[in-house]
């Protein structure tokens, strides 16, 4: 879903890296404050997305459910499985 060519990276990165810096300060390292992360992304998706017609507006859900389901896959499940196996399966 993320991976799209590195040469087309360090044009998002940056403006994200800044942005990404603020938000590890301001939520201590995305242990609180979760309206600040919600904030920019919301208003992201709304600057880009809003305008136009319902096929355009309704990528947004598209994005989020894509972003779910790769952090998922990358993050939480492989911390699932390290506490499966630490703690034994259910």
């Amino acid at each position: 879903m993320p991976y799209i060519k590195s040469k087309d990276r360090p044009q998002y990165d940056k403006d994200l890296n800044p942005l990404i810096r603020t938000l590890l300060k301001n939520t201590g390292f995305g242990q609180n404050n979760t309206g600040h992360t919600v904030y920019c992304l919301y208003k992201i998706l709304k600057m880009v997305y809003e305008v136009g017609n319902f096929e355009s507006k309704s990528n947004v859900y598209k994005i989020l459910k894509s972003c779910e389901n790769e952090y998922n896959k990358n993050v939480m499940d492989p911390y699932e499985l390290d506490k499966k196996i630490e703690n034994g399966d259910v």
